[in-house]
């Protein structure tokens, strides 16, 4: 017959190597898990980077400074009437005869805020993204109205 003290300590034995598998079975899934987790993240922040990257070009390349005066004064005739012969909501002068110098000096006026009455702070918004090439344009276009 076999040992009771032995086959105990075979038991325990068997009991605690299997044990030991386990974990080290455990700690190679959880490694493999992190490592596969962590590639996933960086190929994640890879694309995220790429998209916005290129999302940036798109954009880039569509902003475009717009020169054509009919599309700039679209915006102006919303009140100044379609040939800048309206008092714009009925409290700023007809621009319609003014020279193209006297445009200039308003619309710059705006922008820096040095200008204007009761319509200042609506032109401000209206003017304040407008570049000088622009503001030259649309001078040259309103004066041409007569």
């Amino acid at each position: 017959m076999i040992n009771k003290k032995l086959l105990i300590g075979l038991a325990a034995l068997s009991i605690f190597y299997a044990g030991c598998e386990e974990k080290e079975t455990t700690q190679m899934q959880n490694t493999s898990v992190v490592e596969k987790t962590e590639k996933k993240i960086e190929t994640e922040k890879k694309v995220s980077v790429d998209t916005v990257e290129k999302n940036v070009k798109v954009v880039q390349k569509k902003i475009v400074e717009i020169t054509d005066a009919n599309i700039l004064f679209k915006k102006c005739s919303s009140c100044h009437g379609l040939n800048a012969e309206k008092k714009a909501l009925n409290n700023s002068q007809v621009i319609k005869d003014w020279d193209a110098s006297q445009i200039k000096d308003a619309l710059h006026g705006y922008k820096d805020g040095t200008y204007g009455g009761k319509m200042k702070n609506a032109m401000i918004s209206q003017v304040s993204t407008l570049s000088d090439k622009q503001i030259d344009i649309l001078a040259t276009h309103i004066s041409s109205f007569k």
